[in-house]
């Protein structure tokens, strides 16, 4: 488990991971969000990181797989969030903030999207934005 891509750990250790994330919360964020809009591309904002790279995370859930061979043949899997598209939007300028759009491709299923930033030198998240979820086009 990796939390606030800074923190690593076994997801098992209960301990551990509570502790990861209480750190984690008490950490100033910068304020990302995404504004959908049914006629055009998604609007992406940003304040409060400088510097930093600005990610766009598409992720579909109700998938599933029949599996064939190996240990689960015969069964079928249930997936969530999976990412279907992760693109580099841009990065902050030295004031902190971005503003930036996002045309998406046309997906079968509902997605989500979320938008991160991140500090390119460690991968440490910087700040994230709450899922929007669109309907299929």
């Amino acid at each position: 488990m990796v939390v606030d891509g800074r923190i690593e750990l076994v997801g098992s250790d209960e301990r551990a991971a509570r502790k990861a994330l209480e750190s984690a919360a008490a950490d100033a964020k910068a304020s990302v969000a995404v504004i959908p809009d049914p006629s055009g591309p998604v609007r992406i904002t940003v304040t409060g990181a400088r510097g930093a790279d600005v990610l766009l995370a598409v992720t579909e859930d109700g998938l599933a797989s029949a599996v064939t061979r190996g240990e689960n043949a015969g069964k079928q899997l249930f997936h969530v969030a999976v990412a279907r598209e992760l693109r580099v939007l841009g990065r902050t300028d030295a004031a902190g903030r971005f503003e930036g759009t996002a045309k998406l491709a046309a997906h079968p299923g509902a997605v989500r999207l979320f938008a991160f930033v991140q500090e390119s030198a460690t991968g440490r998240v910087l700040g994230l934005s709450r899922p929007v979820s669109l309907v299929p086009r």
